[in-house]
């Protein structure tokens, strides 16, 4: 458990340190292009819920899909989180979701966020936008910042 909070904070970290905004042109289809995909290169923050009032924390609430493996990890309001992915056009599941358990103010909302990635089996690009899916209904809205 010790080793997990390490490497999830180290990855915390270094994602931290290493993101730039990219400005989109808000377009569909204006995503990455060649063999990565375009959730990669972009730790997705959340912009917000459909039809809810979005308090932001201290802390960006954001997920970073990993370019080497199948995983994601983030952060989620109070604690760091981790899981894989499976990816195939726009399907999207995220799976195994674990987190470190710290209580804080944010909890109600790391509790729905956490339950929308295990929810999403789709999403939508268009720039620097994304959008979470189950069928056709959105979930999340999410803003994508450029990691070097």
């Amino acid at each position: 458990m010790k080793q997990s909070l390490l490497f999830i904070s180290i990855a915390l970290a270094i994602a931290s340190c290493t993101a730039t905004r990219q400005q989109g042109n808000g377009h569909p289809g204006a995503e990455a292009t060649g063999n990565s995909s375009p959730l990669q290169h972009k730790r997705w923050i959340l912009a917000g819920f459909p039809g809810q009032a979005f308090e932001q924390p201290e802390k960006d609430v954001y997920i970073l899909f990993e370019r080497d493996k199948p995983q994601a990890v983030g952060f989620a309001g109070c604690n760091g989180f981790r899981g894989s992915y499976e990816t195939e056009d726009r399907a999207l599941h995220i799976k195994n979701v674990i987190s470190t358990k710290m209580w804080c103010n944010y909890g109600p909302l790391e509790q729905q966020f956490i339950q929308v990635l295990e929810a999403t089996d789709g999403y939508r690009i268009w720039g620097d936008s994304m959008q979470f899916l189950r069928g056709e209904e959105v979930l999340a809205s999410l803003y994508g910042v450029v990691v070097q």
